[in-house]
């Protein structure tokens, strides 16, 4: 019992020295990438600002386009463009996804339009 006692208090060490570690990573790899660069695309996206539901619905009703049409503008469904709206604060997506909100962002009516006939 005294052994297995002896493992567990090795064992607890060991995890509170490798979360320390994780910690410390966290923090370095913070300062560093403050932004992330779409390798393909070149758009930067700013870990900061994420998309809110109010903005992506402000931002389908200046395109003019149903919620359908909006997902596959971004290439999503309509069910997410739908949950996106309905969320209250900050809205998680996909870096692709979030890419696409940025291009989507600098289109007008007609652009959008276009975009979704091709």
């Amino acid at each position: 019992m005294a052994a297995v006692r002896h493992d567990v208090a090795a064992l607890k060490r060991q995890v509170a020295e490798l979360r320390r570690l994780v910690r410390d990573l966290q923090r370095v790899v913070g300062k560093k990438t403050d932004s992330l660069v779409e390798s393909e695309d070149t758009v930067e996206v700013k870990r900061k600002r994420r998309p809110t539901g109010d903005g992506i619905r402000k931002m389908r009703a200046k395109l003019g386009l149903t919620q359908t049409q909006f997902g596959k503008l971004l290439g999503v469904s309509a069910l997410s463009v739908s949950k996106w709206e309905c969320t209250q604060g900050a809205v998680t997506v996909r870096n692709r996804t979030l890419v696409a909100l940025r291009k989507a962002r600098g289109l007008g009516k007609r652009e959008a339009l276009k975009a979704l006939q091709d």
